[in-house]
């Protein structure tokens, strides 16, 4: 079995400190495969223009890299389907991974988002949001990262199923209809809650129809690449979803 990281992010994203050729090499080190997913993000709050790059170059770039599939992380927000479709339908990208950055126009990395709310009526929010993104975007051969908002929330709780039963629901059901796998993104998974926060939504996930996850680190400099994605691949497995990474757009199974 070959592991496959299938986020992360290079030169081209602002916030990252590595290099395809040293993400490259140390994939080649650790015996993984690897998918380049830089940050694509239209209408960034806090910088409009934080998350742009040219992607003839990118895709240009990743060509030196026979070992390496070239991918796109894009940032949905429920204003922006028609020019996130048109974005990943622009290059023969091998994975398009969405994600959820902002939630009613707002950074969720900033803390006043947070202010005067209760985590019930953030999670409504976010899963509001990220329902109309699934729905009316076309493009989506993942999800990434459904914890991402419990990264910077300061209410020292896991996102729970209770929080918000309808809405989770109509998530997972959208997503296993259209067989879009949900990312296991290894970035918290050091800590037992976030453990059983992955467990108790991908299990959710599988009892609506799903069947399929990807794995990735979200690294952004090289001693991060790989870092818990067999781990991560054990979870997926243990709860009956399949590891897959993905190809010119099509799903792999990672075994």
């Amino acid at each position: 079995m070959k592991l496959f990281d299938c986020h992360m992010h290079c030169e081209c994203s602002t916030d990252s400190i590595m290099t395809v050729q040293q993400a490259a090499a140390q994939a080649e080190k650790l015996g993984i495969g690897i998918c380049v997913t830089e940050h694509w993000d239209y209408d960034y709050p806090t910088n409009p223009d934080a998350f742009h790059f040219d992607v003839n170059e990118y895709a240009d770039n990743l060509e030196k890299y026979p070992d390496v599939l070239c991918g796109i992380e894009i940032g949905m927000q429920p204003h922006l389907a028609e020019k996130n479709r048109v974005l990943a339908l622009s290059k023969n990208f091998d994975f398009v991974l969405c994600s959820i950055h902002c939630v009613k126009r707002i950074d969720i990395y900033e803390p006043h988002y947070y202010l005067g709310k209760t985590k019930q009526q953030v999670v409504v929010e976010y899963l509001t949001d990220m329902l109309t993104c699934i729905r009316n975007h076309t493009e989506i051969d993942a999800l990434a990262h459904i914890d991402y908002i419990a990264r910077y929330w300061k209410y020292n709780e896991e996102l729970e199923l209770s929080d918000a039963a309808d809405l989770w629901d109509a998530v997972f059901k959208e997503l296993a209809q259209r067989e879009i796998p949900m990312e296991i993104n290894t970035r918290r998974i050091e800590l037992a809650s976030a453990v059983d926060c992955y467990r108790g939504l991908l299990g959710r996930y599988k009892e609506l129809g799903g069947k399929y996850v990807t794995v990735g680190s979200d690294a952004h400099n090289v001693n991060n690449i790989g870092k818990r994605i067999a781990e991560a691949v054990a979870i997926g497995e243990e709860l009956g979803l399949t590891p897959v990474y993905f190809k010119q757009r099509k799903k792999i199974p990672v075994r």
